[in-house]
């Protein structure tokens, strides 16, 4: 017997040859079946290809119009699963504000899958970072808890560390108003490297947009970004 995570119930894994051999499987038992089933999933012909937003159609949805008259090169972003109902919501609750690290391991094969298509063509994966603080009470940047087998690089710092007023206690306002929270760390000559800006939720984009800025400023080639959640 297995209890979930989110909701406590208990529950039985089915013990499949398929779940026996498959360890994708057996890390998904730390969710029930009933729970699992309430992640909304995001389809590539049902989302804005700007944002990954879920929607009717891949028209370009207002957030990312606004982006693109703001003068940004859309990230064209992919995402797994919608942010906005109560089991991801509740996952993350977990996830990141508990610090349970072995929920990382849920979403691990559906994060992989939207990087195959970059890491056979040699893009350079940069995870967004979190600040030193949040690290030093959770122990884990969640990003890196998706995908522990990935190299990801590390180029980007908060260039403030302690006392940071988190992006999930902000409203949209506010994270749309944001100045470039980041410092740049990695090779002052990315040599037009395309790169994959990786994170865990895509609400605004403004962390992102601001990720990709300043990797432009250091000669990068193209910038597309990859979440679990929009």
């Amino acid at each position: 017997m297995s209890e979930c995570v989110l909701c406590g119930r208990t529950f039985s894994p089915k013990l499949s040859l398929a779940r026996l051999v498959s360890l994708t499987k057996i890390k998904r038992s730390l969710i029930c079946p009933q729970c699992f089933a309430g992640f909304e999933k995001i389809t590539y012909a049902n989302a804005c290809w700007g944002c990954g937003r879920k929607q009717s159609g891949r028209t370009l949805c207002k957030d990312c119009r606004r982006w693109q008259q703001k003068g940004y090169e859309l990230l064209e972003n992919k995402a797994c699963y919608v942010y906005d109902e109560p089991h991801m919501k509740k996952y993350f609750a977990c996830y990141k504000f508990t610090g349970d690290y072995q929920l990382g391991t849920v979403f691990q094969t559906d994060m992989r899958q939207q990087l195959e298509w970059y890491l056979k063509r040699k893009w350079l994966l940069v995870v967004i970072p979190v600040d030193e603080e949040t690290y030093q009470k959770r122990g884990f940047n969640q990003v890196c808890g998706l995908l522990p087998q990935v190299k990801l690089n590390s180029y980007l710092r908060h260039r403030q560390k302690m006392g940071r007023k988190k992006q999930s206690h902000k409203n949209r306002q506010e994270r749309l108003q944001v100045p470039q929270p980041f410092s740049y760390v990695g090779p002052m000559d990315l040599k037009q490297q395309n790169i994959l800006l990786l994170d865990d939720i895509y609400t605004t984009g403004s962390t992102l947009y601001h990720a990709s800025a300043l990797l432009h400023e250091h000669n990068s080639g193209k910038i597309k970004s990859v979440t679990l959640a929009r």
